[in-house]
């Protein structure tokens, strides 16, 4: 199994992109804040990230749509194939988009070693969580000033994963 085009369409809805004109410009993911230099966080089109300065040059002028629904596509063929090497239960089509969208943004290791896929593959199993949808929808915190807070965005992205995993339209989700 592979995302569908109505999961890859609503992972670009849910990463956004920053845009000048027609073009997606390189844009610092912590701050949303178009950049000029390499940072850490450095992305570009909708989450691709870029790791250094070289791979920055590239990217500096911005990308158009094309490049970035591109971008977009390579990036979630190894949250996909990670999915697919994980799951060993039977889930339909949304299902396992929600799982590659919930993956693409905690990592594929975040991913495998979550209670969520514990979960999906073994409704019984022994987590910290008393339900897959507790287990999902606890990925909705990140660090600031060295804390761990709950994020708004995130806290409304696991929403918005949740509803696809169970089954509303994908229009409906956005």
């Amino acid at each position: 199994m592979k995302i569908s085009n109505d999961g890859i369409n609503l992972l670009g809805k849910l990463e956004g992109s920053i845009k000048d004109g027609d073009f997606h410009m390189p844009y610092n993911d912590e701050t949303g804040k178009i950049i000029k230099e390499y940072c850490f966080g450095a992305t570009i089109g909708y989450g691709h990230k870029i790791f250094n300065d070289d791979d920055f040059e590239k990217y500096i002028d911005g990308i158009n749509e094309d490049d970035a629904v591109s971008l977009l596509r390579g990036d979630s063929t190894k949250f996909s194939l990670n999915c697919e090497r994980y799951i060993t239960s039977d889930i339909s089509q949304n299902k396992f988009d929600a799982c590659v969208i919930l993956s693409f943004n905690i990592g594929n290791k975040g991913f495998k070693n979550s209670s969520v896929l514990k979960l999906i593959n073994n409704t019984h199993a022994k987590t910290d969580y008393d339900s897959l949808e507790s287990a999902w929808k606890a990925w909705n915190k990140g660090t600031i000033d060295g804390k761990r807070v709950v994020i708004d965005g995130l806290k409304n992205r696991r929403k918005k994963e949740w509803d696809l995993y169970n089954d509303k339209g994908y229009e409906q989700i956005v």
